[in-house]
């Protein structure tokens, strides 16, 4: 059989055009399959068909992996933020406690020192009345000995000075140490026989 400008178009008596030319694209095609390029073409083919499916149906496996750690991830995330949200909310409450105690031991702190302050600067009843006390003996004691009032002024002078020392801090550290020691021997102690 010649193909080419020269072939005889087929006729009927050669069993038709259909078989004739079917025959030929099936020898034609068996031909060419039967070659060596052909089958390795087929084969690779066929295995690269089998790869891509394996490597698609592992992608979809690992894609619904990733979508299910993603849903697990978000839930995960969502239950930390809730907790976040509870932990600084309890916090924010207990530092709030906090700050308003500080501010209530403030104030108390703050009475304390003014009612410190009025104790050490206000005389009490019993202060007054002994004060007072004093106060009459010694306009008696200028009437009754005379040479008393001058003695009397020195040793008030002398206590005031000590005083004003002690107050600014110079002597009363010095005193302190010394007159735990000192008190009960140094003073002098009065008997029946003096009174």
């Amino acid at each position: 059989m010649t193909f080419g400008p020269k072939a005889e178009p087929p006729t009927e008596l050669n069993n038709g055009p259909s078989f004739v030319s079917l025959r030929t694209m099936i020898d034609i095609l068996l031909e060419i399959l039967q070659h060596p390029f052909v089958l390795g073409l087929i084969v690779g083919l066929i295995m690269a068909c089998v790869l891509w499916l394996r490597y698609v149906r592992k992608q979809r496996e690992q894609q619904k992996s990733y979508e299910g750690q993603v849903i697990d991830l978000r839930a995960s995330i969502s239950r930390l933020e809730a907790h976040i949200k509870t932990q600084m909310e309890l916090t924010a409450g207990g530092n709030a406690a906090q700050k308003e105690e500080i501010e209530e031991l403030k104030k108390r702190c703050e009475n304390l020192q003014l009612m410190n302050h009025n104790l050490t600067t206000k005389a009490s009843r019993a202060e007054l009345r002994q004060l007072h006390l004093y106060e009459t003996a010694l306009s008696v004691m200028h009437v009754r000995a005379p040479g008393f009032s001058v003695a009397w002024s020195e040793a008030v002078k002398d206590a005031e000075v000590q005083l004003e020392q002690e107050s600014k801090g110079f002597l009363k550290w010095i005193r302190k140490p010394f007159q735990s020691g000192h008190s009960k021997s140094s003073a002098p102690q009065l008997t029946d026989s003096d009174q």
